[in-house]
Formats: structure tokens, C-alpha cells, sequence
């Protein structure tokens, strides 16, 4: 006998969020950081990337240690908006579909996003489907950084 599909994981990026890593490379160059490149990429990032991504340092010491790679005074804002800027939108066809699917079945995330990015889909959900949370929809996002 066939066994019921209870649970549905996903991914977030490019599947419910979309997202063009290209806009982050160019931020952090247009901020003079002519060799992102060689730090991140879609699929290559460098140690300091990976700790935050597994949670290993927070959002202070990615800024400070960020500044240190860059060699550049930049802040921790324009740091925090040229490294979200790969995030953009949540079509709306994708979340009532979603919707529509949490109804039968528990949904589950798991994703490679970290607190910066985290914080930052978190409102752009809430901005763009009237105050309802992204989290609602999910019996628990899993991140990298909740396994380590």
C-alpha cells in the first residue's frame, strides 16, 4: 500500500522568491567592491559567507569582517542593501498556490538564507500580501544555520 504524502519541503530562492544574483554583484561593485566576484557567486562563497549563512557569526562581525575583505569604509547599510539586493518579489500566483497546499499538507522550508536576508523577505512579504507573515504558512522554516 502506497504510504500518504504528509509533509512538502522547499527551497525559497527561485522557488517561491524570486531572486538575480547578478543585482547583488553589481551593488557591491557600483560601492567599489570591484572583486565581489571572487568572494561570492550563486555557487561559490567564500568562509565568510558561509559563516553566516550556518549562523556561525551574526550580522556585526559579517559587517566588520566584510569592511575588513573589502578594504572599504562602508557601512553597515549600504553593506545590508547591496547584499539583499538579489532579493525581489514573491509573485503572488506562487504564494496562493502555496496557500493552497499548506491546507493539505504540512509545508516545511529549507534554505540556505541567513538573518540579513531573513529580516529582509520576512517585510517584503508582509509589504506586498497586507501584513500576513511569510512564517504563517509553514510549520518551521529550517535554515542552515538551525542544523548547525
Amino acid at each position: 500500500m502506497a504510504q500518504k504524502v504528509k509533509n512538502i519541503i522547499f527551497d525559497l530562492g527561485g522557488v517561491l522568491l524570486n531572486i538575480d544574483f547578478k543585482l547583488t554583484s553589481n551593488a557591491f561593485k557600483a560601492l567599489g567592491v570591484s572583486h565581489f566576484d571572487e568572494m561570492f557567486t550563486q555557487h561559490f562563497s567564500n568562509p565568510l559567507f558561509e559563516l553566516l549563512e550556518t549562523g556561525k557569526i551574526d550580522e556585526a562581525a559579517f559587517y566588520d569582517e566584510f569592511r575588513k575583505e573589502a578594504g572599504l569604509p562602508l557601512t553597515n547599510n549600504q553593506i545590508q542593501d547591496a547584499w539583499n539586493a538579489l532579493l525581489l518579489d514573491f509573485p503572488a500566483e506562487r504564494i496562493n498556490w502555496l496557500e493552497k497546499v499548506a491546507q493539505q499538507y504540512r509545508i516545511f522550508l529549507f534554505s540556505n538564507t541567513n538573518q540579513i536576508h531573513y529580516d529582509c523577505f520576512i517585510q517584503t512579504f508582509s509589504n506586498a500580501f497586507d501584513g500576513k507573515h511569510f512564517n504563517d504558512f509553514l510549520r518551521k522554516p529550517i535554515t542552515l544555520s538551525s542544523l548547525v
